[in-house]
């Protein structure tokens, strides 16, 4: 049986509400009973704002440097609105032994979603894509000797993500699926 954020919290409250009741009866000074109630409700709000993480909310961390992109969705900014758009991941860890997907969030960027687009694109064509998240640390060598007017509009970000088709995986070995050969020399016939 699984709860839901729902519930879970509703729990929490009633543990609350008990812990409340205690409280009233409780011998303990009325500086602690103070102190208790508002750790119990600092507590709430810590649970409240933990869940989303948990529940597969995307994660606002660092993409990782090398990751298999499984899906891509940009959502464009909203003049109307005010909303500033987001571009959002599902990824899975090329350096992890783990092969677990997680959700990955970026503020939008016009060059981003021309990239993701075109990477969405291969992917609808069932050419797997791999990503690579390179670090505003390393040196952009096509920037590097040119006038400041043509590096005026950029924009410097944290990081810059790239994508590239994956290599293909190796066929499978032909010996190690043959089957042994039999006394007279034959191989056995297939099953």
């Amino acid at each position: 049986m699984t709860l839901g954020i729902a519930q879970l919290i509703a729990a929490y409250v009633v543990l609350a509400a008990l812990l409340a009741g205690l409280n009233i009866f409780s011998t303990l000074s009325w500086l602690a009973k103070a102190l208790l109630l508002i750790a119990t409700s600092a507590a709430y709000l810590v649970l409240y704002f933990s869940f989303p993480p948990l529940l597969g909310w995307p994660s606002g961390e660092d993409l990782p440097k090398r990751f298999g992109l499984i899906a891509v969705y940009v959502q464009e900014p909203d003049r109307i609105t005010g909303a500033k758009g987001s571009v959002f991941f599902w990824v899975t860890d090329k350096s992890s032994s783990t092969n677990v997907p997680r959700a990955y969030l970026l503020d939008y960027d016009p060059e981003l979603h021309a990239r993701a687009r075109e990477a969405r694109a291969k992917l609808q064509k069932n050419v797997p894509q791999v990503g690579e998240a390179v670090s505003g640390d390393e040196l952009d060598l096509a920037k590097m000797g040119k006038p400041g007017e043509e590096r005026q509009g950029a924009k410097s970000h944290k990081y810059t993500v790239k994508f590239f088709d994956a290599a293909p995986e190796a066929p499978p070995s032909k010996t190690a699926e043959m089957p042994a050969p039999t006394d007279d020399g034959a191989a056995p016939p297939p099953p």
